[in-house]
């Protein structure tokens, strides 16, 4: 609009003054007084309805000038809060808040919670100068809203009900899971004949380009044939860890209670969450993180009377010996539900390599490097239709050298070559203490007296051994060859 303005003004001096030198002068002082919006990329941003959102502005701090002011645009209306020295003034929308730091971080990021269906549009940021006056456009964002409706819920066992993933600001494409598995695809999509067990979560997962943009849980109601006054039953099957919203009655009378424990789960209207359990503000019960003790049956009741009775039924899957194996190894894998469900058949699918294995809730396979990668166990309901899925991953773990058993194998070698040692030690001395034995034995027998004479001529002998004969002599001689023989021994 103050381009607009501005605009008109420069033709309307231009037309005046053309011929006029003064104009034109006073023409070339105004211009560089207002600075035209840079171009900036447009950004896309999607968001639930419900959700929080933030679009981000950025300014650099150098640029702040006193009487600055940041302004968030929606189409041709201002919807923002100015951001001045004094600090902050609301603008007409309840639900919108500048975040970050402002001046301090040079951060005006708009955040928008919770998200309305009718929130979309384009956004853009503005840094406004007051002296010399000039509007620089620092983001431009496209929000797209998107929201998932059913057309009756809750849903009676056996009837049928449309989930519409609706889109607004923007086009994308839609696609429907039950846990991590497809279940569909477009925009709509018809469920027939409810069973019980296709009650539960429903994501709808919105894309462009290949590209995941957002992702919408959406819980359907189904409730068993026949019940008893009026009171609607629920089954939820869901898998360890993950979150579970229970319906309820919007009155503020209603209170949830878990079956066998007395204690209410919402203490009193004001406190509407208590840690793990938060009642929403149409009273329904979302309970975070479901652990296998959280099981069972929760009631939404206005004493005496009870609405509603939920069933939480928890789904494990396990990896025997564990999510780290070597080739070769025997591998387990089980799936099992926290309380039997008739009708419930399970299946084992090889996510990484795109292959159903088996339809049995356990089986065991030898490990090989192909088998790693992502695992999934999938639940069928009697209509054959998915109600869920937990994922398991296993990695191969190569053999390698282990040092500490490295370690202890040189240390038993080393004490075995000890001991080695030792008895052929030990053996060596055993015979040389025998050899003594014998002489000191055979000195005994013979009273310790050797004669003279043949000692005398011992050592004679010895001499001319030694000193005179020849090994020619000796083989010649018997006599010397016979001495040798025995002194040999």
């Amino acid at each position: 609009m103050f381009m607009l303005k501005f605009k008109f003004h420069v033709q309307d001096l231009l037309m005046a003054n053309f011929n006029n030198p003064l104009g034109l002068l006073a023409l070339t002082f105004l211009l560089p007084c207002v600075e035209p919006s840079r171009a900036v990329e447009e950004k896309s941003v999607f968001a639930g309805v419900g959700d929080a959102v933030t679009l981000p502005c950025l300014l650099n701090r150098s640029l702040w000038r006193e009487g600055a002011r940041m302004e968030w645009w929606k189409y041709s209306s201002i919807m923002h809060q100015d951001f001045r020295d004094e600090g902050f003034t609301r603008g007409g929308y309840n639900n919108m808040n500048i975040t970050g730091y402002g001046v301090k971080e040079g951060d005006f990021s708009l955040l928008i919670s919770p998200v309305s269906y009718y929130d979309y549009g384009t956004f853009t940021c503005n840094h406004v100068n007051r002296s010399p006056h000039k509007r620089t456009k620092l983001a431009e964002v496209k929000l797209v809203t998107a929201e998932v409706t059913s057309r009756r819920d809750p849903v009676e066992e056996g009837r049928e009900t449309t989930l519409r993933c609706s889109i607004r600001g923007g086009d994308g494409d839609v696609e429907w899971m039950r846990g991590h598995l497809s279940v569909g695809k477009g925009k709509e999509m018809k469920v027939s004949q409810m069973g019980i067990t296709d009650g539960g979560k429903w994501t709808c997962v919105v894309s462009t380009m290949n590209k995941t943009r957002l992702t919408i849980n959406h819980f359907i109601n189904v409730y068993k044939r026949g019940s008893r006054d009026g009171v609607k039953t629920f089954i939820f099957i869901t898998p360890v860890n993950s979150n579970i919203t229970l319906p309820g009655v919007n009155d503020h009378s209603t209170r949830w209670y878990k079956v066998n424990e007395s204690k209410s789960l919402m203490k009193d209207r004001d406190e509407q969450t208590n840690g793990k359990f938060t009642i929403t503000e149409d009273f329904s019960l979302r309970i975070s993180d479901v652990r296998p003790e959280d099981t069972g049956h929760y009631e939404c009741r206005s004493d005496p009377d009870i609405y509603y009775i939920s069933i939480i039924i928890i789904v494990t899957a396990t990896v025997t010996p564990g999510k780290r194996v070597s080739n070769g190894t025997a591998v387990t894998f089980n799936c099992e539900l926290s309380h039997p469900v008739p009708g419930v058949t399970f299946g084992w699918r090889h996510v990484t390599s795109d292959r159903d294995v088996t339809n049995q809730s356990s089986f065991t396979f030898t490990f090989t490097p192909e088998d790693a990668g992502k695992w999934m166990c999938v639940l069928y309901g009697e209509s054959g239709r998915v109600i869920t899925t937990i994922s398991q991953t296993i990695t191969e773990v190569k053999r390698q050298l282990n040092w500490l058993q490295v370690g202890i194998g040189i240390a038993v070698f080393v004490l075995l070559v000890m001991i080695i040692a030792m008895l052929l030690f030990w053996n060596k001395q055993r015979k040389k203490d025998a050899r003594q034995n014998e002489i000191k034995t055979n000195e005994t027998l013979n009273g310790g007296n050797i004669p003279e004479n043949e000692e005398e001529e011992e050592v004679q002998y010895s001499t001319v051994h030694i000193k005179s004969i020849t090994a020619e002599a000796v083989e010649d001689s018997d006599d010397t060859t016979e001495y040798a023989t025995l002194k040999k021994r």
